[in-house]
């Protein structure tokens, strides 16, 4: 491995996307040095937000459809790792901004618009963005944040919740087929907490099997390329799973897990 940057940033490099309609061009945004853009494959970067304006990024994502990859977004704010002295310490976010052109500017969407100095508004802490593929005639989006996920179809100009309870499960995430299927996870210190399959994104199934290890922290979801009934979930489960022992004082388990789909809801595969 080589490094290819952006460092010198500040905080981790958190998003990280290579554009479909050109693989020269790589974004990558920051915890707290902002969103930067590379055209020669990441030998060289450049900032795309002024010195002046938030610096927070926590996930990008890329719409890629054809006629439509131009255009990405990215998510802000974050409510694990933001501090290097105080564990857990939140970094609120500052909504959900906007790109036409490839990454080159960005615009705040107006319905993600909050305060940094509290926690009122969803968009404050978002994990994970997700494009729903397979509508051609609508544009819709999947973001995963603080307690639930949310979903627009209409390019973020509303949104309407469609899984869990605002600031109930600390950790949720999101990821779309090319089929429009949507896969779901939250954290079990909410009342929703479990892994979750929408055949249409509006009804959730809960799929997560009766014997899965609890409790469930954060879990992120991967879809197989090459066969998109095939989806893992990578998660911490306390107790279970694989331990982590590289931090003194502290043992962390994790555990990988394949799912299938075979048929109907989802549930018992």
């Amino acid at each position: 491995w080589d490094p290819r940057g952006p460092w010198n940033v500040g905080g981790r490099t958190r998003a990280l996307a290579i554009d479909v309609s050109n693989d020269n061009n790589i974004l990558a945004g920051t915890v707290a040095g902002g969103m930067w853009r590379s055209t020669d494959r990441g030998r060289t970067w450049h900032p795309t937000k002024a010195p002046n304006e938030y610096k927070s990024v926590s996930c990008i994502v890329q719409d890629t459809r054809p006629g439509h990859t131009n255009v990405w977004y990215y998510g802000t704010g974050e409510a694990e790792g933001a501090s290097a002295s105080e564990t857990g310490a939140y970094y609120f976010g500052d909504g959900i901004y906007k790109s036409v052109d490839s990454g080159k500017t960005w615009n705040k969407l107006a319905s993600t618009a909050s305060h940094l100095t509290s926690f009122d508004h969803w968009s404050d802490i978002v994990w994970n963005i997700a494009i729903d593929p397979s509508d051609m005639a609508n544009d819709k989006i999947y973001v995963a944040a603080y307690g639930a996920i949310y979903r627009s179809t209409d390019s973020g100009h509303t949104w309407a919740p469609v899984l869990g309870t605002l600031g109930t499960a600390q950790y949720s995430d999101v990821a779309v087929t090319h089929t429009g299927a949507v896969y779901a996870s939250l954290s079990s210190d909410g009342p929703n907490g479990g892994i979750y399959r929408s055949a249409d994104g509006v009804s959730f199934v809960k799929i997560t099997p009766s014997w899965f290890p609890a409790p469930m922290n954060r879990y992120r979801i991967g879809i197989c390329p090459a066969d998109e009934n095939q989806v893992y979930f990578l998660g911490n489960t306390p107790g279970y799973g694989y331990p982590d022992t590289n931090y003194v004082g502290t043992v962390e388990w994790n555990s990988l897990w394949k799912y299938w789909y075979l048929s109907g809801n989802g549930v018992g595969d």
